[in-house]
């Protein structure tokens, strides 16, 4: 007997977030629960290879602890596409489960469908399939990977998704009666992380925004007792130019553009920028850190002379005229920008306390790395170093070294065109290409993301005359070649989840329990029998979708 939908539980489990609800509806509903990916470990705990999961911090209380600056170390178990920590994972699903869902493991009646990477090998199936079925007591449970649920949420079943992360992007076709295509998914290591880091690169350059942000900084400084050397102000600078650009990014500021494509402009603009001589910002950093001095003593002496006004209201004596001379008006608000743009298409943004204004040019110029990643070989200075040390745990959660080589990453539209060529079945390839399916919080992000792949497809594709009867300009690779790429998203009628493409796996991931647990003859499940019967291998017998 099929469950009833309202105790389906459905568990999406990304690299970045990790997504549930309990109970599937007439209206589909977004993800009650939202946390990121990642567990905390406090330094003192056993280093020793097997940790109870109980020892793992997770959820609000770990961000807690990292927002008051707490010595934690932070760990997230979903690395380059593959799980490379499953206790770590096993502590979200435990956190998610048990203290959110609040699931009762002696009574378990609820099915749960997880989502997973693709390319999951058989030892990790089988393994996470041990995992939920010994931990949570489940009376059924289906495994799926991501970009099938994906597909699901665009209503094609055949389809080439292109999942943006922070660092790489994933590109996984998928064919109807197939599924994901394993031998044919392809990774760009260019990410999220590296349009922030082009950007702050881009940033460095406007001598307004470095202004404003050495003077946040010195202004800071200056009201501590810490002495802060040039170098560390240097990299100080870096990671303020690196944060406001993810803020940037998150404030959905950032437009992208196809090689060739819309606001060329401003692109050239910016390329005219890029070309220009640099200002000093050891300079700007020394003379920032003066002037913010400056400022602090002002601001000391003025409170003095304040409390010494009122001293003297109270005792009748007078201010000495040396004390009034020591205190002189600046007249700059704490939170202008001083000299910033008022080019048009500018953008303004709230940093830190900061009233910050970008022109245009770096804004549209920041995607330009998903289409060329060399460009990151301007970097130069602290912001070179902040990208090697990977800027601490901002992005991976350890405090190791990424060595990273510009000049040999793909491109998102390389990585694209390889997996698309990697499928076999050579008659399906322009449909792959007429199916490009971006997902991800970026492709929700950046403005304008799906007509730029399309624009930068163009180079890989054949011309209408290529395909005419009688040429031979492609004789010899068979079958028609693709000339046309095109996006395709979620349909609107799921109001819920309009514009919401970083969402699409969740969505498909409903539509997919939907199905797969009310089948009368479970071709998508395992349920609690047949696992007893046969092991974590059962998984292995679910069919592809179809």
């Amino acid at each position: 007997m099929p469950p009833r939908e309202d105790r389906i539980i459905i568990l999406t489990t990304g690299a970045r977030w990790t997504r549930a609800v309990h109970g599937i509806y007439e209206l589909f509903q977004r993800p009650t629960i939202q946390i990121p990916t990642r567990v905390g470990r406090r330094n003192n705990t056993s280093t020793s290879s097997t940790i109870d999961s109980s020892e793992y911090i997770v959820g609000a209380e770990l961000d807690e602890l990292i927002a008051r600056h707490e010595r934690i170390d932070v760990v997230y178990p979903i690395r380059g596409g593959k799980v490379k920590d499953w206790d770590a994972l096993l502590a979200i699903w435990r956190h998610i489960l048990l203290n959110q869902l609040h699931l009762r493991i002696s009574q378990n009646d609820c099915p749960l469908l997880v989502s997973l990477p693709p390319n999951l090998s058989r030892d990790d199936q089988a393994y996470a399939t041990r995992l939920l079925f010994e931990n949570f007591n489940l009376p059924s449970l289906s495994i799926a990977e991501e970009p099938i649920l994906s597909s699901y949420a665009a209503g094609a079943l055949t389809s080439t998704v292109v999942d943006f992360g922070w660092e790489n992007c994933t590109v996984s076709p998928v064919m109807e009666n197939v599924g994901v295509i394993h031998t044919a998914v392809q990774r760009s290591s260019v990410g999220i992380r590296h349009i922030a880091l082009y950007l702050a690169h881009l940033l460095s350059r406007d001598e307004s925004v470095v202004q404003a942000l050495i003077k946040l900084d010195a202004t800071r400084s200056a009201r501590s007792t810490a002495n802060v050397d040039q170098e560390s102000a240097g990299d100080l600078l870096a990671i303020r130019l690196f944060e406001l650009a993810v803020e940037l990014i998150k404030e959905g500021k950032v437009r992208a553009a196809g090689q060739g494509g819309e606001g060329e402009g401003a692109h050239a603009r910016g390329r005219h920028r890029e070309d220009e001589a640099e200002f000093d910002v050891a300079a700007a950093l020394v003379a920032g850190r003066e002037k913010a001095a400056i400022e602090e003593q002002e601001r000391k002496n003025k409170a003095a002379l304040e409390a010494a006004n009122k001293a003297s209201e109270e005792t009748g004596v007078a201010v000495p005229a040396e004390a009034e001379a020591l205190t002189a008006a600046d007249g700059t608000s704490a939170d202008a920008q001083a000299g910033a743009t008022d080019e048009e298409g500018s953008e303004t943004i709230v940093f830190q306390g900061l009233r910050v204004r970008v022109s245009p040019g770096p804004l549209l110029q920041a995607s330009e790395v998903l289409w060329d990643p060399s460009v990151l070989l301007n970097m130069r200075g602290s912001l070179a170093k902040s990208s090697a040390r990977s800027m601490g745990q901002y992005d991976f959660g350890i405090n190791g070294s990424v060595h990273e080589d510009f000049t040999v990453m793909r491109s998102l539209t390389e990585t694209i065109s390889a997996a698309i060529n990697s499928v076999v079945d050579v008659d399906r390839r322009p449909q792959l290409w007429e199916t490009l399916l971006p997902t991800g919080a970026p492709a929700k992000l950046i403005a304008n993301i799906n007509t730029a792949i399309v624009k930068a497809s163009h180079a890989y594709l054949a011309s209408n005359a290529d395909n005419a009867p009688g040429t031979t300009a492609l004789a010899g690779f068979g079958g028609a070649q693709p000339t046309t790429a095109r996006c395709i998203k979620t349909p609107d009628y799921f109001a819920e989840f309009k514009d919401r493409t970083d969402l699409a796996p969740f969505l498909g991931a409903t539509i997919y329990a939907k199905l797969a647990f009310t089948d009368p003859y479970g071709r998508l499940v395992t349920s609690k029998a047949v696992y007893n019967e046969k092991g974590p291998s059962a998984s292995f017998l679910i069919s592809a979708p179809s």
